[in-house]
């Protein structure tokens, strides 16, 4: 009688540890859960989409006006070139 109250005591701890480390699991997982959700919530309302597109445009726009002003250059060595050859 005392081997299978012992057998059923043990078997019981066994069932409450388990128990134990499943809250214990489920606890962690829901605390990775909620942090993936926060990290991902503040990547989505974060600023970097704005800053990548403002560090774009203005790559494109550093782009655009140096071609303006090769192009500025070039027209006015072509027009000192008119020049010198209609005073020549």
């Amino acid at each position: 009688m005392r081997s299978e109250s012992a057998g059923i005591r043990q078997c019981l701890d066994f069932e409450v540890a388990l128990e134990v480390q499943i809250r214990q699991v489920l606890t962690l997982l829901e605390e990775i859960i909620l942090s993936g959700l926060v990290i991902l919530i503040l990547d989505k309302y974060s600023l970097e989409p704005w800053n990548r597109y403002n560090r774009k445009k203005s790559i494109y726009k550093n782009f655009y006006q140096e071609k303006i002003k090769k192009r500025k250059r070039e027209s006015i060595g072509k027009r000192s070139k008119v020049s010198s050859v209609n005073n020549s």
